[in-house]
């Protein structure tokens, strides 16, 4: 067995994990136990090889969700999809209820230097779900995207700075 300490912040996800520290900006540090079975952390999810966070926080911009995923864990950031399966998993994470909520922020914006979206990493894409009308050729919509769960999983453009996205976090699962 191997123990990975994994940095998380304080919300209600978190009620009932076992909290090791507690730091004045209100990051936990909890000590998980993965391996070949467990290969994510407490209340993540696992899906074809990534661990998935799912935090029931609405985000009003695309930086203070990427500061959010990236303060989760240093292995951890905004969604990005590979592919059809994956943007179909994810969109059974977003809630449903009022429209303002059932959109997902991705990880995935309009890069001028690359004249096209890329992914958080700077990656180009090699999978894409735009719904009709969208992507490049809607900017005047914004250069963020997020994923539409009442779409089937279709991706609209959204402005960085207001836009209105769940939350959901992604890293790597852990490999033995």
């Amino acid at each position: 067995m191997l123990a990975l300490a994994v940095i998380k912040w304080s919300n209600s996800v978190y009620a009932g994990a076992k909290v090791l520290k507690t730091d004045v900006a209100g990051a936990l540090c909890v000590l998980d136990t993965l391996d070949s079975t467990n290969r994510c952390p407490t209340d993540w999810v696992e899906n074809g090889g990534s661990c998935y966070l799912t935090l029931g926080t609405v985000v009003k911009s695309y930086s203070a969700g990427a500061a959010l995923c990236e303060r989760g864990s240093s292995d951890s950031h905004l969604v990005r999809v590979d592919s059809e399966a994956e943007n179909t998993f994810l969109s059974t994470l977003v809630p449903t209820g009022s429209a303002a909520t059932e959109n997902m922020l991705l990880g995935f914006y309009y890069s001028p230097r690359h004249d096209q979206f890329v992914w958080q990493s700077g990656d180009l894409p090699t999978y894409s779900s735009w719904s009709s009308g969208n992507g490049k050729q809607n900017l005047a919509g914004g250069s963020c995207a997020v994923l539409d769960s009442t779409t089937s999983g279709s991706w609209s453009n959204a402005p960085c700075d207001q836009l209105t996205g769940n939350l959901v976090c992604e890293m790597p699962a852990f490999v033995v």
